[in-house]
């Protein structure tokens, strides 16, 4: 009776085989059958073989025929792969590709003058030798490729492995053509933005605005759109809540456009237009002449975002004088708009009139009227030396203002100097050579004479006006007492003991004390 040695069961893919090789003897020594789910491909019953190509799903089963025949060799095998090493990440439409195949245990057959084929996807299959190991290709549109690299064994048997490989386009923004149609929607109405490019494959979208992101993607390759470079739209929709959060005003964003081997970013900017209410328009009653500035405050009750045309306007002839543009972009920026200018004649009276306006609204204020007027800016005062009371001193009044006549009066102690002064020139040359913490370019300096009686810690006001205005300055100074002769000496040599009168037969430190004021000096030996 036949004694069952075991059962191999194996199931092969299609890039697989095994080959067995039998001996002369496999089957008198032991009972070998190959069974496939429903057919016997061999069995020992038949015509012994030398060898055996199997594939697919199958098992062997092996029962001896003789006594003590374990540690014989029955049969050998050997198992055939065909791979085939492709990227596994997606690659670039007109990037040359490498890859690599090879058969597994080829070296251990006697097999010769095989041949293979190997096709990419996008071309027909085409013949390669044997023991070619390296494939390039270049893929010149984007989709999903099967490659199939086979092998024919022996005897007409073929191995074969498919491999799937993801081609995408390389994003350049030049070959997108990017565009965004439109940008300018009214606020917490329906709000789609569109972006217009041409067709590349695939494409995943990413719309930022602040926190706010909103995402597409293209759906399957459509071959026509991209062998015909048509131009298509991607909708990206605003929601309301989305609105609110951004609230009226113009967005700057960023659009990033991606796949698996390119990105591209693209600025956009869209203005949601909420109606414009201008609240008023501020000037001060008298303001400077060039090339010293004035600033006007224009104030929005409600809107966003606003162009703003700024005119002055001679007053009451109401000829244009100047004109200005200018943008606020949100609410915040339009509850205050600040615009800096000049005019050029003094003891002029104008009026500004601004029209304020976005897509959907458009609103106007005016001004009081007001003046040109010669305004001070500045005033430093400072000394040409030390203070000491009842001794005279020049004060150094540096004034930056504009071109014009000023009468000034200063006040200190219970003194009054009245200075009246006229400034010719925007830019001022000092021969004094002071070192002061400004550029004193620009400062006309005024130099008076004046006498403090008291000592400590004085301030100085000036008082400087003309026909409409009055500037008040202050400064601090300290003074100090004059310094005097000396009134006493007091004679110490060090020895408490010692009378005045003695001789001194070595030089000593004096010590000449007045008040607070202390000297050291040294006297020569009297003899």
């Amino acid at each position: 009776m036949d004694k069952a040695l075991s059962v191999l069961d194996f199931d092969l893919d299609e890039s697989q085989i095994m080959v067995i090789s039998l001996q002369n003897t496999s089957c008198a020594k032991a009972y070998i059958n190959v069974q496939a789910v429903e057919e016997t491909l061999y069995s020992c019953t038949h015509e012994q073989k030398k060898e055996l190509l199997l594939r697919g799903e199958f098992s062997i089963s092996i029962s001896s025929r003789i006594d003590n025949c374990e540690n014989d060799v029955i049969a050998k095998y050997i198992i055939l792969e065909l791979r085939l090493h492709s990227p596994v990440r997606p690659v670039a439409v007109d990037h040359n590709i490498t890859f690599f195949g090879d058969i597994v245990n080829l070296s251990l057959t006697n097999f010769s003058q095989n041949t293979c084929s190997i096709s990419f996807g996008d071309d027909p299959a085409f013949s390669i030798p044997l023991n070619r190991k390296r494939f390039y290709h270049t893929f010149l549109r984007p989709g999903t490729f099967t490659l199939e690299y086979g092998c024919n064994i022996k005897s007409g048997e073929h191995i074969t492995v498919r491999k799937h490989i993801q081609v995408q386009n390389m994003l350049i923004r030049h070959d997108l053509n990017l565009k965004l149609k439109p940008s300018i929607f009214s606020y917490q109405e329906k709000t789609v933005v569109q972006i217009q490019h041409s067709y590349l494959y695939p494409m995943y979208y990413n719309l930022i605005f602040g926190m706010i992101h909103i995402f597409q993607q293209t759906e399957a390759l459509q071959e026509l759109k991209y062998t015909s470079k048509e131009t298509v739209q991607v909708k990206f929709e605003l929601s309301g809540n989305m609105q609110v959060r951004l609230g009226p005003g113009i967005h700057p964003g960023i659009l990033f456009i991606q796949n698996n081997v390119s990105a591209v970013k693209y600025h956009v900017s869209i203005s949601l237009n909420q109606n414009i209410q201008v609240q008023n328009v501020a000037i001060n009653l008298y303001v400077a002449i060039f090339p010293n500035k004035f600033t006007i405050r224009i104030a929005l009750k409600t809107g966003a975002p606003a162009n703003l045309l700024i005119e002055i306007n001679k007053y009451p002839n109401n000829e244009l004088v100047s004109e200005m543009k200018t943008l606020c972009s949100n609410p915040d920026e339009c509850k205050l708009v600040q615009v800096k200018t000049s005019l050029k004649k003094a003891g002029e009276k104008y009026r500004v009139t601004v029209f304020a306006n976005n897509q959907i609204s458009n609103d106007s204020a005016v001004s009081q009227v007001f003046e040109t007027v010669p305004q001070i800016y500045d005033v430093f005062m400072t000394s040409d030396g030390p203070l000491y009371a009842n001794v005279p001193t020049n004060l150094m009044i540096y004034i930056r203002g504009d071109i014009g006549g000023f009468e000034m009066t200063l006040k200190f102690e219970e003194h009054s100097k009245h200075v009246p002064f006229t400034i010719d020139s925007i830019k001022h040359v000092h021969s004094d050579g002071a070192s002061l913490p400004f550029d004193s370019t620009f400062y006309k300096l005024i130099k008076e004479r004046i006498v403090f009686t008291s000592t400590g810690d004085q301030q100085i006001d000036a008082n400087i006006r003309n026909s409409k205005q009055v500037f008040n300055f202050s400064s601090n100074f300290i003074v100090q007492r004059q310094p005097t002769c000396l009134e006493r000496v007091k004679i110490r040599d060090g020895n408490s003991n010692r009378a005045i009168g003695e001789p001194l037969k070595l030089a000593r430190e004096l010590i000449l004390i007045k008040g607070s004021l202390y000297r050291v000096l040294k006297i020569p030996t009297l003899s």
